[in-house]
């Protein structure tokens, strides 16, 4: 497969204003995640994705493609995924009822969706599970989730968590909406104050109903209590795009794109 790389003929369009360099629905600087748990009697599966923006789509497309030559072939690919599944499980973490749970990747896939000017994304999708053990569920439990990949990086962060095949959740942080999907569709009302959920638990069993309460399934983001929303999960210099100082970040991406466009000429030159 080839990626569509970009050349130093595509900073012409990034250059012609700070906006075009924002392409990214999140930002061309972000990085964003969406875990869906679903939560069964033999096991909890977790669909992971990470949404690469333009500008950390670039290391990215270089480990993809290590000999440059903007084709990916099946070797390449399945290494890369190798390599970044070991990479993200070891900032993963799922404990039910206080014992860490072993997640394991069933399946993974890597695309590169086009971005600004030429440029790449990049979207990884990881099915994972972690089993349970026959019987070991009690009438209540308590799961509790944390992602500390790409700390400090902007960009939609969204928990979402389910139970099935009888079970029910009775209490739950994160609230369930607003939602990106596994489509990573960014609704545009939530653009400028995306969710920015790493941690989350909820309180499951056979047969529970839901309990109102703040933090639960049906409670709103300002129910939230402030310790659950810490300030490292949302850029401290602005909201919006998972991207604050518009000017500032904008030009810094452009400086960044422009070394690593540098980098990978000076390769090729060279190769």
């Amino acid at each position: 497969m080839r990626i569509p790389f970009a050349t130093f003929g595509a900073l012409g369009g990034l250059a012609v204003g700070i906006g075009a360099a924002l392409a990214h629905p999140m930002g061309n600087v972000s990085i964003s995640h969406y875990a869906g748990l679903e939560i069964s009697p033999a096991e909890v599966r977790v669909k992971y994705l990470l949404d690469y923006a333009e500008i950390p789509a670039e290391p990215e497309l270089l480990r993809v493609d290590p000999n440059g030559d903007d084709r990916v072939v099946p070797e390449e690919r399945a290494a890369y995924l190798d390599a970044k599944t070991a990479e993200i499980l070891r900032g993963l973490r799922l404990e039910v009822n206080g014992k860490p749970r072993e997640l394991h990747s069933v399946w993974s896939a890597v695309s590169f969706p086009p971005g600004e000017s030429g440029l790449s994304t990049v979207r990884i999708a990881w099915d994972l599970r972690a089993s349970l053990a026959e019987g070991e569920l009690l009438p209540r439990n308590f799961l509790v989730w944390n992602d500390t990949n790409h700390e400090g990086i902007g960009g939609w962060k969204e928990i979402r968590m389910t139970a099935l095949d009888g079970l029910g959740i009775a209490r739950a942080f994160p609230p369930t909406a607003p939602s990106v999907g596994e489509a990573l569709d960014y609704p545009e009302e939530r653009l400028w104050n995306p969710p920015t959920d790493t941690k989350g638990w909820c309180h499951f069993g056979v047969g529970l109903a839901p309990e109102a309460g703040p933090g639960d399934d049906a409670g709103t983001a300002t129910d939230r209590p402030a310790t659950d929303r810490p300030a490292t999960d949302r850029p401290a210099d602005g909201r919006g795009r998972g991207r604050a100082a518009p000017i500032a970040i904008g030009a810094a991406a452009l400086l960044l794109l422009v070394a690593f466009l540098a980098r990978r000429s000076a390769k090729r030159r060279h190769g």
